[in-house]
C-alpha cells in the first residue's frame, strides 16, 4: 500500500519511510503542501496520507483543506502530525477531516497502530467476475500489482458464493455472462449488501449503454478495452469511500 509522507524535516522523512519500508508499505516523499499535491497528482493510487502541520509554503491545515475539497481525492485517509499538543490544533484538524492526530517525537509502534487501525477499516478484497479467464487473469494482474487481495469468479453463480465468506469491498463484474449475468449479478449484490461497490465492465457500449447501467444501480461502468489506471484509479476510489 501507498503511503504519502509529508514533512519539511528530513530526519522524520528519513526514519518514518525507514520504519514503513521495513513493514511494507510504499512511501512517497514530500516536503511541504504544494509538493504533496504534486505528487497526489502524479500517483492516483494513494492509500493514505501522513502530513505534519507547520511547514513552508503551505502548511498541514491547507493541505487538509485541499484534500478534502476534491472530489478524487477526499476519500484519502489522513493522519496529521505535530510537534505541539496544543488542543486547538487537534480540534482544527479533526474538524477539517483528519482521521487521528499524532505528537511529535512520533513512537514508532504508536505509528504503525494508528496507521494499522486507520487502514483496516477499508475493506481491501475486490471479487473480479468474468467467464473469459484471459480478462480475469489480466484484471487480477492489474489489482494485484497495486497490493489489492483480489479473489476471482467465472460466473455470477460462483461470485455470490463468494460473497458469503469474504470481506468484499468491491465487485468488478462483466456484463454478460451465461447464467447469471452481471445485471442481475449487481441485483442480487446490492440486495445482500448496499454497501458493496459494483462496477460493471462491457466490450458493448452500444448494447449498453452507460446510463443504462448506473440507473441499474452500478457504482462505476468501464468500457473494454480498459486502461490499467481506469481499473485500479476506481478501486482505490470505492474502496477508500467505505472509509469515509
Amino acid at each position: 500500500m501507498k503511503i504519502l509522507l509529508v514533512d519539511d524535516e528530513p530526519i522524520t522523512i528519513k526514519v518514518v519511510t525507514k520504519l514503513l519500508n521495513n513493514n511494507n508499505y510504499d512511501v512517497i516523499q514530500a516536503n511541504n503542501g504544494k509538493s504533496a499535491i504534486a505528487e497526489l497528482n502524479k500517483n492516483s493510487f494513494i492509500d493514505m496520507i501522513i502530513s505534519d502541520i507547520v511547514m513552508p509554503e503551505m502548511d498541514g491545515f491547507q493541505l487538509l483543506k485541499y484534500i478534502k475539497s476534491k472530489d478524487n481525492l477526499n476519500k484519502i485517509p489522513v493522519l496529521i502530525t505535530s510537534s505541539s499538543d496544543d488542543k486547538d490544533s487537534v480540534i482544527k484538524c479533526i474538524q477539517l477531516g483528519a482521521k487521528d492526530y499524532m505528537l511529535k517525537p512520533l513512537n514508532p509502534q504508536l505509528l504503525l497502530k494508528k496507521i494499522d487501525k486507520i487502514l483496516k477499516k477499508v475493506p481491501k478484497s475486490v471479487l473480479v467476475v468474468d467467464d473469459e479467464e484471459l480478462i480475469l487473469n489480466l484484471l487480477k494482474k492489474i489489482l494485484e500489482r497495486e497490493k489489492f487481495d483480489v479473489i476471482t469468479a467465472t460466473s455470477g453463480e460462483k461470485a455470490l458464493d463468494m460473497l458469503s465468506s469474504n470481506n468484499i469491498g468491491v465487485v468488478i463484474s462483466d456484463i454478460e455472462m451465461p447464467g447469471i449475468d452481471g445485471l442481475e449479478l449487481l441485483s442480487k449484490v446490492k440486495a445482500k449488501n448496499k454497501d458493496i461497490s459494483v462496477l460493471m465492465i462491457t466490450g458493448k457500449g452500444g448494447k449498453y449503454d452507460k446510463n443504462y447501467v448506473l440507473k441499474a444501480g452500478a457504482d462505476g461502468y468501464i468500457t473494454k478495452p480498459f486502461k490499467n489506471f481506469e481499473i485500479t484509479e476506481a478501486v482505490t476510489r470505492h474502496l477508500h469511500s467505505k472509509n469515509s
